[in-house]
C-alpha cells in the first residue's frame, strides 16, 4: 500500500490576531482564487469593516486574487454583492434558510473554518484531500444556485 508521507496539519487561531494571521496566510499562499461560504457578517466579529476594506480587499486586488462566495441572502449580503466587480469577487446568494453558522474559506490545499459568534475560533486544515473535497462541496452548491 502506497501511503503519502505528508500528513494533514491543523492549526487553531483565536480572536482578532488569529483572524489577521489567517488572512496573511491566504494572501501570501500564492493562490489566485479563494472560495468562501458565509452568512456574511462573521468577519465583523473579528475586525471592523474598515480593516476588511482597507487591508484584506485592497491587498487581494493588488495581488490579483479573485474570490467566489456563496453568501446567505440578506440586505447586508446584497450590499456586499453590489461591490463584487470592483472587489474582484463573484457572489451567489443562498436562500435565507441556510444560515451557515460557520464560515469556510478554501484556498490552495487549505480549508479555514471559523465562527466568531460564541466560539471565536479559526481552524485551518492543510490537506490536499480535504481541500479537494471541500472544493467539490463548494462547486456542487455553486452549480445548483
Amino acid at each position: 500500500r502506497n501511503v503519502s508521507e505528508q500528513r494533514p496539519r491543523v492549526i487553531f487561531y483565536r480572536g482578532t490576531e488569529g483572524f489577521k494571521q489567517l488572512w496573511r496566510d491566504i494572501l501570501s499562499s500564492g493562490a489566485k482564487e479563494y472560495l468562501n461560504i458565509t452568512s456574511g457578517k462573521d468577519f465583523l466579529t473579528f475586525v471592523k469593516e474598515s480593516y476588511i476594506k482597507n487591508e484584506i480587499i485592497t491587498r487581494k486586488i493588488a495581488l490579483g486574487i479573485r474570490a467566489r462566495q456563496i453568501i446567505t441572502d440578506s440586505a447586508y449580503a446584497r450590499e456586499i454583492i453590489r461591490k463584487d466587480a470592483e472587489q474582484n469577487r463573484i457572489s451567489k446568494l443562498a436562500p435565507r434558510k441556510f444560515l451557515f453558522q460557520a464560515t469556510e474559506i478554501i484556498f490552495g490545499n487549505k480549508v479555514a473554518i471559523f465562527t466568531g459568534r460564541l466560539e471565536n475560533i479559526i481552524m485551518l486544515i492543510e490537506s490536499e484531500e480535504i481541500s479537494k473535497t471541500h472544493r467539490d462541496y463548494f462547486e456542487l452548491i455553486w452549480e445548483k444556485l
